[in-house]
Formats: structure tokens, sequence, C-alpha cells
């Protein structure tokens, strides 16, 4: 069992808190024919698949952990096909929401982020609250 800091569940109860769903979270989805969604270092690196050309920085920065730079170095090299690799990875697979989206939703604060492609928290939370959440996108 996980012994929660005193001070996080204070913040927690008080709506205090912010909760970052990350890939971790959704690869505990199922999709059809019992895909898994990937976690953001299995996506990279199967996106590293698509890609034209020598692209050793890419590899390095997924080695180090830089995921970010490492998409954004990705997405710009697959140009116009950028949008259909998320959609077959991340949507066409049609991943059902988990039971740790349900608790995660339950802990009830008033702002979650989440940095992942797969919207599953995002279409679980706005149907759950019959359209009531507010989701935003940062660019």
């Amino acid at each position: 069992m996980i012994e929660w800091p005193p001070q996080l569940v204070k913040d927690i109860a008080r709506r205090r808190a912010i909760i970052l769903v990350g890939s971790g979270i959704s690869r505990n989805s199922i999709g059809t024919g019992g895909a898994r969604p990937p976690t953001w270092r299995q996506f990279l690196e199967e996106a590293m698949d698509e890609i034209p050309g020598p692209a050793r920085h890419i590899r390095t920065a997924i080695k180090t952990g830089d995921y970010l730079s490492a998409c954004e170095w990705i997405k710009n090299r697959l140009d116009e096909h950028w949008t259909n690799l998320l959609r077959a990875k991340f949507l066409t697979p049609a991943y059902k929401p988990n039971s740790v989206h349900e608790l995660i939703l339950s802990l009830d604060t008033s702002v979650y982020i989440t940095p992942n492609f797969d919207k599953i928290f995002d279409n679980f939370v706005t149907e759950r609250t019959q359209g009531t959440t507010i989701v935003k996108s940062y660019y």
C-alpha cells in the first residue's frame, strides 16, 4: 500500500492539487483486438521507423529521456503524415477507459493535465460529467 504524505492528502481533499495523467495510466486501457496504447518511449521508438533519413539526434534524445524534443523532431520530419500516425496509434484502436481513470476522476480535483495524444481520459471525463468539464488544448 502507498504511504501518502499527509500534506498531499490535505491538498487533494481541499482541491488544491493538479493531477497529471501520463501514458502509464493510459497503458492500462484496452482497445480493438486487445491493443494497448503505447508509452511515450514506445510511441517515439515506433515512430522512428516512419521517418526518412538519418536521425541519430532523435535516437539520442529518446535514449536520454528528452521525449518532448524527440517528438517535435519526429513531427517535423513526418510533416503531413504526422496526423495519420497519431490516428493509427491512438484513436483507431478505440481504447476504453480503465479503472485507474475512474479512481483519478473520483479524486475530484479541479485541474487535470495530460500530455497524452490518446484522449482516453479527456473523453471519459467529458462523458462522465455530461459535458460540463472544459477541456483546453495547449499548443
